[in-house]
């Protein structure tokens, strides 16, 4: 569960097309917005949790998540094992530490 992600996502119950946020939050925080969101929409909405699992995330939403403090440096060297990912390794990693430091 240490290397799962979660964002929100959403079908339509009239066209049963789903539709999934971009961002990726803690899971506490999309539960409580599931709990809220089905409370204000669920007549023509259905709002669950979807997990992704590390090894399943695309460049570009490990480097967001990098860029936001919500991957760690261990997440990154796990990540980074596959060959497709390695050549963004150095860039991640530096995006992780600016924003240590910058919590610091």
């Amino acid at each position: 569960m240490k290397d799962t992600f979660f964002k929100l996502a959403c079908r339509i119950k009239s066209s049963n097309v789903i539709d999934k946020s971009a961002d990726f939050h803690d899971l506490e925080t999309i539960e409580r917005q599931v709990i809220a969101l089905n409370a204000e929409r669920g007549q023509t909405h259905e709002y669950f949790v979807e997990g992704v699992e590390l090894s399943a995330l695309r460049t570009w939403e490990v480097t967001a998540l990098a860029e936001r403090g919500r991957i760690s440096i261990e997440q990154l060297e796990r990540y980074s094992k596959t060959d497709a990912y390695r050549q963004h390794t150095t860039s991640l990693e530096e995006s992780i530490r600016r924003v240590q430091v910058k919590a610091c």
